[in-house]
Parts: structure tokens; C-alpha cells; sequence
């Protein structure tokens, strides 16, 4: 290993990147840190990947920063993925919020209402899984 890498923490200088100093002066740090993401986040992306191989980048970015949040940490990552999917095709695909809104449906029936609009969606991003409609918890 060079010299320089050695004493840089493994990465040589121009693969480091600039950070603030207490002082306001720049120091360069290790990036791979930053570029990695948390076990759980790597787990998040491949979950997101094997259950929606063609859903659009707009849509798995949401999906992925809903399954990040804090409520749905306790969850597998890959039931964690599965609830924000339906929930942002949910609300982003089909009519759920306008038939709750505007026609006045209470959830369940909304959601009734909506099953074969998400399986649709699902269907178009060939998922891996599709939303039972005999399935109380979803």
C-alpha cells in the first residue's frame, strides 16, 4: 500500500473528500462511509429491488425513503418495503384518497375499492408479490 494511502485512512487523496473543521478550515475524510449506507439501508435497496425489478426510480425513491422511517424500523427490511410500496401505490396510483375525501368511503372500504387498481400497478412493475384482497391487514 502507498505511503500516502496508509496514512489517509486506505484511501489515497484524490478519493477523499473535503469536510469542515471545527476551525472552518477543510480536511478531507474517507467517503466510503458515506457512499455504503447502513446494513439495513443496503437490505432496504436489494428488498426494493427483487420485489419491484421495473417500478420507476421516482416511485422506488419514495418507497425507499418511507420504508427507512423510523416507524417501520422494527420491521424486516423486506416486510418494511412491502408496506411502503402498497401504502405509496396507495396514495400515488390509484383513486383511494379521492373516494375517502370526496365520496366519503371509510378506509376499509377504500381500500376494498382499490386492491385490483394496485395489483395493476404491481403487475406493470412486475412484482414479485401482489396484494391479497382477502388480506384484513393491508
Amino acid at each position: 500500500m502507498p505511503s500516502e494511502a496508509r496514512r489517509s485512512g486506505g484511501l489515497p487523496c484524490h478519493m477523499r473528500l473535503p469536510w469542515p473543521k471545527a476551525d472552518g478550515g477543510l480536511s478531507l475524510q474517507d467517503g466510503a462511509g458515506l457512499m455504503a449506507g447502513t446494513g439495513r439501508q443496503r437490505a432496504i435497496a436489494k428488498a426494493l429491488t427483487t420485489l419491484l425489478p421495473m417500478a420507476p426510480y421516482a416511485d422506488t425513491e419514495q418507497i425507499r425513503a418511507e420504508a427507512n422511517k423510523p416507524h417501520l424500523k422494527t420491521l424486516p427490511p423486506s416486510l418494511a418495503v412491502w408496506l411502503a410500496t402498497v401504502a405509496h401505490v396507495r396514495h400515488a396510483h390509484t383513486e383511494y384518497d379521492r373516494l375517502m375525501d370526496e365520496e366519503g368511503y371509510d378506509r376499509e372500504s377504500a381500500r376494498f375499492f382499490v386492491v385490483d387498481e394496485i395489483n395493476e400497478v404491481l403487475t406493470r412493475w412486475r412484482a414479485t408479490r401482489l396484494l391479497d384482497p382477502d388480506d384484513d391487514e393491508i
